[in-house]
C-alpha cells in the first residue's frame, strides 16, 4: 500500500494536508518546523507510539485546549493516477485523556489488521543505537524483524513476555509466600514455560541474523563499494564462525536452563527474572571485533543503515507488506560522496516493478547536491 494522502489534526505543531503523488518524497525545511513530528505522525498510525520513545501526551499541541490529535492516511495499492482501485482510509486517534484508538475504514480496529496493510520502517539520527547502543535496542530490532517475518516467531516472543510477566510477579510475592515450596513448585511451572518459548525465539532470531547480515554485506558492497569483510554477529560475547545454527540455538537454551536452575533463589531475592532471551547480549562484529566498541563514526552510522536497508530487502523477498521507508536527517552526517551513493540507491528502491514508497527529511537542500529532484515530490509543512 502506498499513502496517497496525509492528514494531520493538532499532531504537535501541525494541523496539515498533504497529496503524495510519487514514491519519493522529500521534505526540506529548517530546524523545528515540524519535519520529525509528520515522520512520527506517519508512523505512529503502523506502530501506535513514538519512534523517538516519547510518551503518548507530548502528541498533543503545548498550547491551546485540544480535546484529541488525529493522522489520517489514505492508502491505495498504486499511486498511478488513473488506478480504479478503492482506497483505503487508516486512521489513529489520541485524546487528551490518552486514550488511543485506530480505524480501518472508519471501523475501530486493532494495531494487527492495521499492520496487514499498512507499515513504516523508520531511520532516524538516533538509529545508529542500533550499533552504538546497549544490547536491549538490538533485541529490539531483531525482534521486530522475528515478528513481521514468522508468525512462529511472533507468537513465542508475545507468549515468553506474557509468562516472563507472570514469573515476575511471582518473584515478587517471595517474601510474603506463605508456603516457599508451593513459591518454588509455581516457579518451576513457570521456567518450563519461559524455556519452551526462549527454544523457539533463539532459532527464530539466529535464522533472521543468518539471512539478514549477508544482504547487508551484499548491499554495502554494491552501494557504497564498501568491503565490510566478515559482517557477523555475537551473542553472549561468543561470535558466530559459520556455527550450526540448531544447536547454537540449542546451547543457547541449555545455559538458559542451567541458570535457572542453578539460581532460583538468586531470582526470588532480587525479585525478578535475571536470565533468558530478554537479557541475551547480541553485537554486530566485523572480523570478530565489536563495532560498538572498535568502528570508525562511519563505519557505524553505514552499517546502521545498511541493516535497516536489508530489513526493508528481506520483507521484500518474503513477499510481504512492504513498509513506507521512513528517514529523518539521513544525510545530514555522511560525506558528499556517501550522500550521493545513498540517494541513487534509494532512488532505485523507488522505482520498478518492487517499488516502495519512501518520506525522507532533511534541513539542507545542499544535502541532495549532485543528485536530481526531478522524480521525487517536494513536501511542504
Amino acid at each position: 500500500m502506498f499513502i496517497r494522502t496525509c492528514k494531520l489534526l493538532n499532531y504537535k505543531n501541525l494541523s496539515l494536508e498533504l497529496g503524495l503523488v510519487k514514491n519519493f518524497n522529500v521534505i526540506v525545511a529548517p530546524n523545528a518546523t515540524g519535519k520529525t513530528n509528520f515522520l512520527e505522525a506517519v508512523n505512529y498510525v503502523a506502530t501506535g507510539k513514538s519512534f523517538r520513545g516519547l510518551a503518548d501526551e507530548l502528541v498533543l499541541p503545548v498550547k491551546g485546549n485540544c480535546q484529541f490529535a488525529s493522522v489520517e492516511l489514505t492508502l491505495q495499492e498504486h499511486l498511478d493516477t488513473h488506478t480504479d482501485s478503492i482506497p483505503t482510509l487508516v486512521k489513529f486517534v489520541i485524546s487528551s485523556t490518552g486514550i488511543k484508538s485506530l480505524y480501518l475504514n472508519e471501523k475501530k480496529t486493532t494495531a494487527a489488521k492495521i499492520n496487514s496493510v499498512f507499515a513504516s520502517l523508520v531511520y532516524a539520527p538516533e538509529s545508529m543505537d542500533l550499533v552504538t547502543g546497549g544490547p536491549a535496542r538490538r533485541r529490539e530490532f531483531i525482534d521486530m524483524a522475528v515478528a513481521r517475518l514468522s508468525q512462529v516467531g511472533k507468537l513465542a516472543l508475545k507468549e515468553y513476555k506474557s509468562v516472563l510477566t507472570r514469573k515476575n510477579v511471582l518473584l515478587k510475592s517471595y517474601n510474603h509466600s506463605a508456603s516457599r515450596s508451593d513459591f518454588f513448585r509455581q516457579l518451576e511451572f513457570w521456567n518450563q514455560k519461559l524455556l519452551a518459548n526462549a527454544k523457539i525465539l533463539n532459532q527464530e532470531r539466529l535464522e533472521l541474523l543468518a539471512a539478514l547480515l549477508p544482504i547487508a554485506e551484499s548491499m554495502a558492497s554494491q552501494i557504497f563499494h564498501l568491503d565490510l569483510p566478515k559482517l557477523n554477529f555475537a551473542v553472549n560475547a561468543e561470535v558466530n564462525i559459520n556455527q550450526d545454527l540448531q544447536n547454537w540455538s540449542g546451547k543457547l537454551t541449555q545455559v538458559f536452563q542451567q541458570k535457572l536452575t542453578e539460581n532460583s533463589h538468586k531470582e526470588a531475592l532480587v525479585g525478578r527474572s535475571l536470565y533468558g532471551p530478554h537479557k541475551d547480549g547480541y553485537e554486530f562484529t566485523l572480523q570478530a571485533l565489536n563495532i560498538r566498541d572498535f568502528g570508525s563514526r562511519g563505519q557505524q552510522r553505514l552499517c546502521s543503515l545498511i541493516l535497516h536497508l536489508s530489513l526493508l530487502k528481506l520483507l521484500e523477498d518474503h513477499k510481504l507488506t512492504q513498509p513506507v521507508l521512513l528517514l529523518d536527517d539521513t544525510l545530514s552526517e555522511l560525506d558528499p560522496e556517501h550522500r550521493l551513493k545513498t540517494l541513487t540507491f534509494l532512488q532505485t528502491l523507488t522505482t520498478g516493478g518492487n517499488a516502495i514508497q519512501m518520506i525522507m527529511t532533511s534541513a539542507d537542500k545542499a544535502d541532495f547536491a549532485g543528485f536530481s529532484l526531478e522524480f521525487a515530490t517536494e513536501l511542504k509543512l
